[in-house]
């Protein structure tokens, strides 16, 4: 996790929507010292019990200043054997829900975190198998047979493409849709951001090389949208996360945001001037959870037009 520099919190929602994670809340399995005055030094939780070294380790880091916090999970035999909040959730003086600076902030063990491209295995993988599963799609065919869009001119070399390649990131694709020019920045625009992705030149030969690319997933979305009729964000809250009973594991499209917010750029801000609803219906997030959102790290693609930058 890094440090925010931005004036607010925010959660991105550039295609489809950014997803988070929230650990469940458990009593501690080690001693906090109390938070230290100086805005230099974070909380730190001392070594002790047979889970020390992880601990030292986890210090070690947010001393060194490769992270401001964390939150350590470890499970044994279905059961939560050690839990524990690290660090700063948000740093002294960074700004705060009202986007003044701010006191720092403890971590806590209900913090969410920005799942960021976590959200390639942990969802759309899944979901993909599913379909696999059910028989609705076969890995090694190629992707023009699912998405003909991805090949309009009959390419041979992108007729070679198949969704085993989009999924193990062989598929000659280049890393991500702003080498294209910018995209995304002043306003979430999904439309441009799947054509972008389906038409994106292949940088190597398919199967040639592995090259780690953002756009293999868009793709796989893509193909999941149109096969189950549906978002990705309600396909795997439906599919993946509801049954496996992940309450606070979920995307957050701006589109669906209820509660006081404002849309900058492709973020979605608290507003404390803005009228709270009695309740919000099925199918949104409340904007209450922002309070509980570790920032996310200071944007730095394309100054002058990212209004987030």
């Amino acid at each position: 996790m890094s440090a925010s520099v931005e004036p607010v919190r925010r959660c991105v929602a550039r295609i489809c929507a950014t997803l988070v994670l929230v650990v469940a809340a458990a009593p501690a399995c080690a001693r906090v010292t109390p938070p230290p005055q100086s805005i230099d030094r974070a909380p730190s939780v001392v070594p002790d019990g047979p889970f020390a070294p992880v601990i030292r380790v986890v210090n070690d880091a947010i001393a060194a200043h490769r992270m401001p916090g964390a939150v350590v999970q470890i499970g044994h035999a279905g059961t939560v054997v050690f839990q524990q909040a690290f660090g700063w959730r948000k740093l002294p003086g960074e700004p705060g829900l009202d986007g003044s600076p701010s006191p720092g902030e403890p971590m806590t063990t209900d913090t969410i975190f920005d799942l960021a491209s976590l959200t390639k295995p942990l969802s759309t993988t899944v979901a993909f198998l599913q379909l696999y599963d059910r028989g609705l799609v076969k890995v090694d065919e190629p992707v023009e047979e699912y998405l003909p869009e991805f090949n309009p001119t009959h390419d041979p070399r992108r007729a070679q493409v198949t969704l085993r390649m989009l999924l193990t990131h062989t598929s000659g694709t280049g890393g991500d849709l702003s080498r294209q020019g910018p995209w995304g920045l002043t306003a979430a625009d999904k439309a441009d951001g799947l054509h972008r992705a389906l038409t994106s030149p292949l940088e190597f030969g398919p199967g040639e090389g592995f090259h780690y690319s953002d756009i293999n997933f868009l793709i796989l979305g893509a193909l999941i949208e149109k096969i189950t009729r549906a978002p990705l964000d309600t396909y795997v809250q439906d599919h993946v996360f509801a049954p496996l009973e992940l309450a606070d594991t979920r995307y957050l499209p701006a589109t669906k945001a209820c509660g006081p917010h404002e849309i900058r750029g492709t973020a979605v801000a608290f507003d404390p001037k803005a009228a709270k609803p009695s309740a919000c219906p099925p199918g949104t997030w409340s904007t209450d959870v922002l309070a509980r959102v570790a920032p996310t790290a200071h944007d730095d693609d394309t100054p002058g037009i990212n209004p987030d930058f």
